[in-house]
Parts: structure tokens; sequence; C-alpha cells
């Protein structure tokens, strides 16, 4: 009964904030209207989805990981069409409600350019995250990604036409080295692993990249409709050939197990509805120095919270890395004026020559 009642409340609990996502983003979208069809997103907006991300994002690898190593599910793509499944149903019950109205087939076919390249890169780059996730330490996995921050930088100029200014390019390098004094002490080097991690660091570098060119054409929310379902179908197949074996008929499923896989669907909804927004109201490498934030709070917060022994290093190294994004932080919307302006237009493509 007890466990009945876990899965009804989960499951009321992700309806809920399903829908007080839709409800805020319809408000955005309304007040849009008003101000020449230009959704305006104040500092405060801004700053909201930044921190459910970070939030969402430090759970959602604590949690991945304890469902990779406590539970011993160790098939990370079919971790990650599970993942898929569950956003997709948010979606979909997103537009249900009429939250947001889709983008017709005719304007965002499946063989367009742009959208295959979002199902290639889905079917790819996440289910690579995962593997990465699970055949590294935390603290390897972490480090690898930081490999991601110059090609975004590289792929923004090339693709997008956007520059980074010297001094934020300084300032990224800090919070670089911050982030690799922090990490350092929590290295476990497989080679499995390492070849995993760096096919990982271009492929998540374009993904970011290319879904933010797609976002700007398109809204997020039609998006992630039309490409989830044919990634579901291909990364079905996907599992079935390289996941190791025992997935149907040898692992032991339980009903906590079951519950416990499904809230990391829930938290990856979350993530992926956050992270996309980011990326389309700011940009790819905001999203990236964001995950940088989260490897830092998660070593501080570990000591503040849960009194967990952590080296100079590790203090030395978040520090440094705290410090300099909030810097970068400051830089950036000095450059762009927001300091002056708490609205700034966010769904306007960008001149080509604009500063990220």
């Amino acid at each position: 009964m007890r466990k009945c009642k876990k899965c009804i409340v989960t499951l009321h609990l992700y309806y809920l904030s399903i829908y007080i996502y839709g409800r805020s983003m319809k408000n955005i979208n309304n007040n849009s209207k008003k101000n020449d069809n230009d959704t305006k997103y104040t500092i405060l907006q801004r700053s909201i989805f930044l921190i459910i991300n970070v939030l969402l994002a430090i759970v959602m690898i604590l949690g991945n990981k304890a469902v990779f190593t406590n539970l011993k599910f160790k098939y990370p793509i079919a971790l990650t069409t599970i993942h898929y499944i569950v956003t997709w149903i948010g979606v979909e019950s997103l537009r249900r409600l009429e939250f947001y109205k889709q983008v017709p087939y005719s304007r965002m076919p499946l063989n367009d350019f742009d959208i295959a390249a979002c199902i290639a890169l889905a079917v790819v780059g996440v289910p690579l995250n995962n593997l990465s996730l699970r055949l590294n330490g935390v603290g390897t996995y972490q480090l690898l990604k930081l490999l991601v921050t110059p090609g975004i930088c590289i792929l923004n100029y090339m693709i997008l036409k956007e520059l980074i200014s010297l001094k934020r390019s300084i300032i990224l390098v800090l919070v670089c080295v911050g982030i690799a004094i922090a990490t350092m002490n929590d290295l476990e080097l497989r080679l499995y692993g390492l070849v995993v991690a760096l096919i990982f660091v271009p492929v998540a570098a374009i993904y970011k990249v290319q879904f933010k060119r797609v976002l700007i054409k398109f809204d997020m929310l039609s998006v992630l409709h039309r490409v989830y379902p044919p990634s579901i179908v291909i990364m079905i197949v996907l599992s079935l050939l390289f996941d190791p074996p025992g997935l149907i008929m040898t692992y032991e499923y339980t009903f906590s197990k079951v519950i416990q896989i499904i809230i990391s669907g829930v938290l990856a909804c979350g993530i992926s509805l956050s992270s996309f927004h980011i990326v389309y109201i700011f940009s790819p490498l905001t999203h990236q120095i964001l995950g940088l934030l989260k490897v830092s709070l998660t070593i501080l917060g570990g000591w503040l919270i849960f009194s967990k022994e952590i080296t100079q290093y590790q203090m030395l190294g978040s520090l440094i890395a705290v410090g300099g994004i909030s810097w970068y932080t400051y830089e950036t919307m000095l450059e762009k004026g927001m300091l002056q302006n708490n609205q700034v237009s966010s769904l306007a493509p960008q001149r080509k020559d604009e500063r990220v």
C-alpha cells in the first residue's frame, strides 16, 4: 500500500510540475504579445531558470550515478530512452493542455536537415554522456567535460558567427583551472571510460550549438515534441543491440527500483526543459558554464550540508570556479547592457556580429 502511495505521489508531483511550467510559459508568451511579439524575460525570470537548472542537474547527476551503482542498472541507453519517454509525455501533456501550439509537420518535417541532425545528436549525445558517467568516477566525468567549453566557443564562431570577448575568454580559462583543481582529487582513469568521454566531448559541443541553431527558428517545445519520438524508437533498437545483456530477462526489477528509475526520468524531464530554455534564452556557452558551477556547488554543498571532508585543493578550486563564474556573469551582463535594462529580448534572432 505504501509503495502504491509513493507511486501516486510521484505521478501527481510530475504532472503538477508540468502544469506549473506550462502556466508560467503561457503567461510569458501572453505578455510577449504586448511587446511587439518579442518575449521579454526579466533578470528575475532568467535567474529562476538558472537556479532551477543548477539544482535539478546536481540531483540528476547524483541520481543517475545511484541508479547505475546502487540499483546496478547498467543500461545507459535504456535509461536515456526512459528519460526521453518521460520528457515526451510531459511535452505532450503541455500540448494537450494547450499551453503551446505545435509547429505543423509541413514547416518542421523530419527530413529537414536541422531536425534530422537534432535527432541524430539526441540519439548519440545523451547516451554517451550517461555511458561516460557510468564508466568514470564523478570527478573524472566532470573534468573531461571541461573540454566541451573550448569546443562550444569554436563552434559558436563557426556556425552561429558569435564571438566571446578576450576578457571573458580569460575568465573562462580561470574557471576551468578552478574546476580542474577541484576535481583532480577524485580521478579514476579507465581506458574505456576515457575513450567514451573523449568521443562525447565534440558530440556534446555540436549538440548544444545545433539545438541553439534550431531554436532560433522554432519554439523549444515543438522541437522536442518532433525530435523525441523517432529518437525513442532508434534508442530502443540501440539499447537491445549495445546495452549489456539482461535488461529484459535477468535484471531483478522491484517496485522500489522501478519507482527510482521513473523518478530519474521525471528529473530528466525537468532538466531537459530547463536546459533547452537556457540554451534558447542565453547561449550554449552559458549552459556549459552553468555545468561548471554545478560541479563547484556539489563539492561545497557536500562540505556545508553533509559535513563531507574535502581537501584544500577541492576548496580552493571550487572557490576559484564560483568566483570566476560570478565575474563572468557580471561581465556578460555588462557587455549586453542587462544591468541598465532589466528586460532583454530573447526570442529575436541575434545579429551575427553580436557577442555571446
